[in-house]
């Protein structure tokens, strides 16, 4: 049996969205944790891995980081308001060389690695809505999987559903 995954803010657990629920062009492939409409909080990996992918963009993600997991799956944390010290510099250079703020880096692997715990980044409201941290868990073919039922949380839900259509 694997490790339960770490909760990745020093929050009470709370979501302002779940897994799958319908977009306007696609499901919603993560859940998205609340920060109670502030950014800035410490944001933890959720296991041991290493950075597999960065991305800056006004859009969409903004900011996020791709960590490939000990065991394969992979973790994608997005909306960061910014990257930890090896990231955050790597980002800078190639925004620089590429004269534009959207970049996107492939380090190799185990050229950054993190361990359960570590701060990565800080929670933001980069790309798309009000602060919040989107977090989604990935197989190793690159499917999203419920991270509510890939050893995270748990999450307490008291709020009974609301039909509306």
């Amino acid at each position: 049996m694997q490790e339960p995954l770490l909760w990745p803010l020093e929050l009470q657990p709370a979501l302002s969205s779940t897994f799958g629920e319908t977009r306007a062009t696609a499901f919603h492939a993560g859940i998205d944790l609340k920060t109670w409409g502030k950014t800035g909080y410490e944001v933890r990996a959720v296991a041991d891995g290493w950075i597999q992918r960065v991305r800056t963009s006004p859009w969409g993600y903004g900011r996020a980081l791709y960590q490939q997991l000990a065991d394969g799956r992979i973790a994608v944390y997005a909306h960061l308001q910014d990257f930890f010290p090896p990231v955050a510099e790597r980002v800078q250079l190639a925004q620089r060389a590429a004269r534009r703020y959207s970049v996107q880096l492939w380090p190799k692997q185990d050229d950054i690695p993190v361990r359960r715990g570590q701060v990565i980044a800080h929670t933001g409201q980069s790309g798309a809505g009000p602060p919040h941290l989107h977090l989604e868990i990935r197989d190793a073919s690159n499917v999203p999987l419920n991270p509510l039922l890939q050893g995270l949380g748990p999450v307490l839900d008291t709020t009974p559903p609301t039909l509306r259509r």
